[in-house]
């Protein structure tokens, strides 16, 4: 998976990291990846001029 995946994804509407991973797969493994999925996606919304507010993403249960 890399960047121009994500960033795709989220110019074709997801919002969340959940909405990228049922897109492209992008953090349905462990989650670890999740925080940068956030990043791509505020900053591809800025990117296009659309306000995102930060996300703030829990850890998984089991992962603390």
């Amino acid at each position: 998976m890399n960047d121009r995946t994500i960033r795709e994804a989220a110019r074709s509407g997801a919002r969340t990291p959940e909405e990228i991973g049922a897109a492209c797969g992008a953090g349905t493994g462990c989650g670890g990846c999740k925080p940068a999925i956030a990043g791509l996606i505020v900053t591809e919304g800025a990117a296009r001029g659309v306000a995102t507010l930060p996300m703030i993403l829990a850890p998984e249960r089991g992962t603390e």
